[in-house]
């Protein structure tokens, strides 16, 4: 079972957002740290500013942008290799890592890996890309 703690309340009025924030926490907690945790909203940190930008303009229209030629790829190719970027985002870029939790040889991740930078004309894992490679992979967590 998992636990996810909100911040605290002054009246019953913000029940409803307190609700909220301990359902966050614990989405993003079994997603980072596996199920049977305990996690407060507050530890999440920056993850809580990410509901209040989700719906601006701006932010929207950078998010459905950002990865757009690699989603194509993935779209025409079925190669995944936007799936690939993330799990080497979660998993610290450990090749050995990824290619345990694709089911995949470490060859084709280092080739994918290879692919998603000529694709994007850039290494989405080095800053200042990075940035907003994390932003972009964690917002989606809030759609």
């Amino acid at each position: 079972m998992s636990v996810g703690i909100s911040t605290d309340i002054d009246n019953y009025k913000s029940i409803p957002n307190a609700y909220i924030e301990a359902m966050d926490a614990v989405r993003i907690g079994r997603h980072f740290l596996g199920v049977n945790n305990v996690v407060n909203f507050e530890d999440l940190s920056f993850y809580g500013i990410f509901k209040e930008i989700r719906d601006i303009k701006r932010f929207s229209s950078i998010k459905n942008d950002f990865f757009i030629e690699l989603k194509k790829y993935d779209e025409e190719t079925n190669m995944d290799l936007y799936v690939t970027l993330r799990s080497l985002i979660y998993n610290n870029m450990s090749t050995e890592k990824v290619a345990d939790e694709l089911y995949l040889h470490r060859n084709t991740i280092n080739y994918r890996k290879k692919k998603i930078v000529e694709i994007l004309g850039y290494e989405p894992w080095s800053m200042p890309y990075l940035l907003n490679t994390l932003i972009f992979i964690v917002s989606e967590y809030f759609e």
